[in-house]
């Protein structure tokens, strides 16, 4: 009986192996689940085929279709350029990731909808050069790139909105060089960029609304030659910038009031060639600087205003080119520069006023100022630590202001100064009555050049060292060199100069203050040339006198 039940078992096994419990399960005979059939014409579900078929005519394996339909991650980078666009689009076109870098550059494509599947680059998104590029909607799945996004010169991009789902920017966002962008919208997804956000050279842009959920940049803020910008409204979020900030170019750039709070600036501030730019009030909005500021080539700016409330700066200061400029009265909380201020070519500054305060200064150069009579407005300077230059103010009569000035740690220049006829205070007839005339030391090279009204060198009653040359050159109207008069205990001029040469002086008559040289007094070079009047009565005595270690260069024309 047992045995009966059990062949009875092994036989209902083999009728279910067979199909007859299965129906779906592939025979072994190689065949389909019906005779000359499959489950979709045109393929079997036997041996050497697939599984199924998902549609007529294919199936599920590597080297079919439709299951290449599925979007796949792809290793390593991608270059999409004008030799095969179509085989380097074939390539990506199910790409949801790539990991590498995702180049499209100088093709003749309208649009990236070939890259629609694209989710996230794990490099650099290029995109440039494509001329007839009008959008980036292609790129709509788009939702992380971990290196830079770069968007430059493609001439016919309009709008960004296909990067609307972007919000993970890892590296630098660039978009440059776009005549007809109109807009930076499709960017507001972005809240932060690990490194620079550069805006420039887009025609027809007219705000940065695109960055208004961007609340630190970790980098370089460069917006810069935007024609139609009129505002930066869309910065008002950001609150930190770890690199520099400058705004340049901008023609229809009004004021900087959308600035907010940024704590702080950690790289270089410039405000730069904003031809229409009337205040610089929304500056006051950073908190902290610390380099170099730079407010320059604004021909409307006619006020300092965000720079007021300042005590000091970090670094430099270059106040220049700004045409509407008369005054520097916002800086009168100033007393502190670690750096050089330069006030340079403001056409219509007239005074210093606002400098008062200012009593610790690392350099100072006052050039090309068409109007500024004198240097009243400095405050009590003690001594520089970088260079003193004195150059090109047309209307400028004496050095008044500089009478606390004692030494000088790089280079002093007094050079091209069309009225100037004193280095000290006044027409000066005794030395050291102001000017240059408490000034001891000056660590660099002396040059007192292309001075015509410059009779004498009173101011310099008190000048004992000159770490390099000292060159007294073109003054037309210098006809001595009283003002070289510091005599120590032995009756010597009491001077020690690396070279020194005098020449190029059209009414230098006298040089007997140079026979009080003490031997060694010019470690270098002695010239004295082309001076065309002066005579050589001198000359002898003073070779003799100065004991100068290499040699003497005489020419006189009587």
């Amino acid at each position: 009986m047992r045995q009966a039940i059990h062949w009875l078992l092994l036989a209902a096994a083999l009728v279910c192996w067979l199909g007859a419990c299965y129906p779906e399960f592939p025979s072994p005979a190689g065949d389909d689940d019906s005779a000359g059939d499959d489950d979709s014409a045109g393929d079997d579900d036997s041996a050497g085929d697939d599984d199924d078929d998902d549609s007529a005519g294919d199936d599920d394996s590597a080297g079919g279709d439709d299951d290449d339909d599925v979007p796949v991650y792809c290793s390593g980078s991608y270059l999409v350029d004008a030799e095969d666009t179509t085989g380097d689009l074939d390539q990506v076109r199910l790409c949801a990731s790539i990991d590498g870098t995702l180049q499209i550059i100088g093709t003749a494509l309208t649009s990236l909808d070939g890259i629609s599947n694209l989710s996230l680059v794990s490099g650099s998104l290029e995109i440039r050069d494509n001329a007839a590029l009008a959008t980036l909607d292609g790129l709509s799945n788009l939702t992380q790139v971990r290196g830079d996004l770069i968007l430059d010169n493609n001439e016919a991009l309009v709008q960004v909105d296909g990067l609307a789902l972007l919000t993970l920017l890892d590296g630098h966002l660039h978009v440059g060089n776009h005549a007809l962008l109109a807009n930076i919208d499709g960017l507001t997804g972005l809240s932060q960029t690990v490194g620079d956000v550069i805006i420039i050279f887009n025609e027809v842009l007219t705000n940065v609304d695109g960055l208004s959920h961007i609340s630190s940049v970790n980098g370089e803020l460069r917006i810069n030659d935007n024609s139609s910008l009129h505002s930066i409204a869309g910065l008002s979020q950001l609150n930190s910038i770890l690199g520099a900030l400058t705004i340049s170019g901008n023609p229809l750039l009004v004021h900087l009031d959308d600035l907010p709070e940024i704590g702080s600036l950690q790289g270089d501030l410039s405000i730069h060639n904003n031809a229409s730019l009337l205040n610089i009030e929304g500056l006051a909005n950073i908190t902290s600087l610390s380099d170099s500021v730079t407010i320059s080539d604004n021909p409307a700016l006619a006020h300092l205003t965000g720079l007021g409330g300042r005590t000091s700066l970090p670094s430099n200061l270059t106040i220049s080119n700004n045409d509407a400029l008369t005054n520097l009265a916002e800086l009168s909380l100033m007393t502190s520069i670690a750096g050089t201020l330069n006030v340079g070519y403001n056409d219509n500054l007239t005074s210093l006023d606002g400098l008062g305060d200012l009593d610790d200064l690392g350099g100072l150069e006052i050039i090309g100022n068409d109007r500024l009579p004198n240097l009243g407005g400095l405050g009590i300077i003690l001594s520089l630590n970088g260079d003193l230059r004195i150059e090109s103010n047309p209307l400028l009569v004496d050095l008044n202001g500089l009478t606390s000035l004692e030494e000088v740690g790089g280079s002093l220049s007094v050079i091209d100064n069309d009225s100037l006829t004193s280095l000290d205070g006044t027409i000066a007839t005794t030395p050291g009555m102001g000017g240059l005339g408490n000034l001891g030391d000056v660590y660099g090279d002396l040059v007192i050049s292309g001075n015509p009204l410059l009779h004498n060198l009173y101011g310099l009653g008190y000048l004992t060292f000159v770490g390099q040359e000292m060159l007294i050159d073109s003054n037309a109207g210098l006809e001595d060199l009283e003002g070289l008069s510091r005599i120590g205990i032995s009756g010597q001029l009491n001077l020690s100069v690396e070279d020194l040469t005098i020449s190029n002086n059209a009414t230098l008559l006298y040089i007997d203050r140079l026979t009080a040289l003490a031997p060694g007094a010019v470690i270098g070079v002695l010239t004295i040339e082309d001076n065309p009047i002066m005579c050589d009565q001198w000359l002898s005595f003073i070779v003799s006198s100065c004991a100068c270690t290499t040699s003497v260069s005489f020419n006189c024309t009587p």
